[in-house]
């Protein structure tokens, strides 16, 4: 699919064009499936073959979320309102194009309240504002972190807040930029690129919260689990105590102590530790309980994500520390490559017994548009029709940017 044209002043640049999976047309099946790159051990000082299995990985993306506006005209409307040869038109000008704008606000602010959690990397500063006194380098930083990961160059994107915008805007007026850009940012007041990446202007980008009691330190507490450690399983879930009663939120980023990032295909140690991102929260009982993660803790295989001196079995008893404090409220921005996310949209099929029922597209999104009579009461009914579906497909080729 073709991207919807990008609105730097409120457009997501999240775009529906990944289709990797040849049968999915939108109208059969509910599913796509997407294919990530190998990744492989490489041989060296060695002329002994050793073939590696396959390890291709694919995600399953259900594109099943209807989204739709219902709207009726009373017989006064029909009359006079919108009477005349140019009554459909009217009708799309001022009903049906506000409808789906509505309606795009609505689909996108979910997009990122659903994807954004699902970034595992973040920097910024928490309760700070990037941007303040100038100093932007949490936007450098994560353009570097995706560079780490492998990420093409290419096609990155920065999603912020206008308040983020209009402090970066402000601290940034006395320092030497392109002319365009400083000009755009005096007579519009926001920046267009920047950092590598194209910027865009969104009130509806994610705010993540802590719980009210998360202790910002805690333990793994998993002989058990970590003892079965297997490079193809990985560790996803582990046990921790000292957590606090009710635990983490769901999408709050934290670091275990002595677990260091390392690039994906060389595996060389970063001197940063690994982020993570909590996916699920199970039952805390006495400030312990089992926590499930992104992604997956491999510190072996072509998988291979991080590492550890003395190995996995010392991975017991070693400090977490989450990102923020206890009831604290992050505004998230985004600094991600274009193949990060994967939006897919399909209009529901036309009737056939119904005369006034039609697919229109807008910005390259397909909806449709079905009208009919009620007699009863002499009005005309409209409704707008949808599906929508997102995925975090590279999320290692994505970076919060929190203040």
């Amino acid at each position: 699919m073709k991207a919807p044209a990008a609105n730097r002043r409120g457009r997501t640049a999240v775009r529906p064009e990944h289709k990797d999976d040849s049968s999915f047309d939108g109208t059969s099946g509910n599913t796509l499936r997407i294919r990530l790159p190998d990744r492989y051990t490489v041989r060296k000082n060695s002329w002994t073959m050793a073939p590696q299995a396959q390890s291709e990985q694919i995600v399953t993306l259900t594109h099943g979320t209807p989204y739709g506006v219902d709207m009726e005209f009373t017989h006064d409307e029909i009359m006079f309102a919108l009477s005349g040869d140019s009554a459909w038109e009217q009708i799309t000008q001022r009903k049906i194009e506000p409808a789906i704008a509505g309606l795009i606000s609505k689909v996108e602010s979910d997009i990122l309240t659903a994807r954004t959690p699902e970034v595992y990397q973040l920097t910024g500063t928490a309760a700070a504002i990037i941007g303040t006194g100038g100093d932007t380098s949490a936007i450098g930083l994560a353009r570097a972190k995706l560079n780490q990961q492998a990420c093409p160059k290419d096609f990155h994107n920065v999603q912020l807040d206008s308040i983020t915008m209009a402090t970066i805007v402000n601290g940034q007026k006395g320092i030497f930029n392109p002319q365009a850009e400083v000009s755009k940012a005096y007579l519009e007041g926001f920046y267009g690129r920047g950092y590598g990446a194209d910027w865009y202007e969104n009130e509806r980008t994610y705010s993540h919260s802590n719980q009210t009691d998360a202790d910002v330190t805690w333990d793994v507490d998993d002989a058990a689990r970590i003892a079965a450690y297997t490079d193809a399983a990985g560790l996803s879930t582990l046990n921790f105590d000292a957590m606090g009663a009710a635990g983490p939120s769901v999408g709050s980023v934290f670091t275990i102590t002595g677990l260091f990032d390392v690039h994906p295909e060389t595996k060389q140690q970063y001197p940063h530790l690994k982020q993570f991102t909590v996916t699920a929260v199970g039952t805390i009982a006495g400030n312990q309980g089992e926590i499930s993660f992104s992604p997956t803790i491999r510190v072996g295989g072509p998988l291979q994500n991080c590492t550890i001196a003395g190995g996995i079995a010392s991975l017991e008893d070693n400090a977490t520390t989450l990102f923020g404090a206890a009831s604290g409220v992050y505004r998230q921005n985004l600094y991600y490559h274009r193949d990060a996310f994967v939006v897919v949209n399909a209009a529901p099929p036309v009737l056939d017994s119904s005369e006034k029922c039609m697919v229109k597209r807008k910005e390259s999104l397909a909806f449709r548009v079905w009208m009919d009579s009620d007699i009863v009461n002499s009005k005309l009914l409209l409704r707008l029709d949808t599906v929508f579906g997102s995925l975090t497909a590279r999320p290692d080729w994505a970076c919060r940017l929190s203040n």
